[in-house]
Order: structure tokens, then C-alpha cells, then sequence
């Protein structure tokens, strides 16, 4: 299991956030956490929306900011 530094940089909500890896695409577990990695060649931004099994409103929207690289 690869892992991702454990301290995060930032928060939104109640969740702590920090910068993942870009490779594999999809969504990864980590030590401490999940991994998710995306890609588009035109978005200049993506929210990432969680939902808890078989409901039907996100119970999380968390947008990420362009310019990851």
C-alpha cells in the first residue's frame, strides 16, 4: 500500500485534506485515508461528491481547486 502522508494541509468541513498521487486513476485506500485520482484535459475544477450506500442526497461535496500539478 503506497503511502500518502498522514498530516493533512487542509480542511473542508469535517474532513482533513491533503494533496494525493495522480496514478492509479480511480480510487485507491491508503495508509489513513482514500486516494482519489482523476483526469481531464479541459476542467479547470472538480467537486468530489460522496454518498453513504443507497442514499440518495451526497451526505459530502468537496470542491478541489484547478492547477494541481
Amino acid at each position: 500500500m503506497q503511502r500518502i502522508d498522514i498530516h493533512p494541509t487542509h480542511t473542508h468541513e469535517k474532513f482533513k485534506l491533503r494533496r494525493g498521487n495522480p496514478y492509479p486513476f480511480g480510487t485507491s485506500f491508503v495508509p489513513g485515508g482514500v486516494n482519489f485520482s482523476i483526469f481531464s484535459s479541459h476542467a479547470t475544477s472538480c467537486t468530489l461528491v460522496l454518498f453513504e450506500k443507497h442514499a440518495p442526497q451526497p451526505f459530502a461535496e468537496i470542491p478541489f481547486p484547478g492547477d494541481y500539478r
